[in-house]
């Protein structure tokens, strides 16, 4: 979102819901030729009055985190 507020949510009487959604998805190529990709995604719902009329803002950020093809080290 870009707008910042000084109140937080719970003493915003303006704000009508806020939330924030997290997933991950695996998605199998079908003929089995390619890994398997790995999707995260991160979304944003808000909704508020401003003005007498409903504002509703989304916003959705997605990150391929498949793995790469080469050997990995873990520590």
């Amino acid at each position: 979102m870009n707008t910042p507020h000084a109140l937080p949510a719970a003493h915003d009487p303006d704000l009508i819901h806020n939330s924030t959604r997290t997933t991950l998805s695996t998605n199998a190529d079908p003929d089995g030729r390619a890994p398997a990709r790995v999707m995260l995604r991160t979304s944003r719902l808000v909704i508020r009055w401003v003005d007498g009329d409903v504002d509703v803002r989304f916003a959705a950020q997605d990150v391929d985190v498949t793995r790469s093809s080469g050997p990995r080290r873990v520590k």
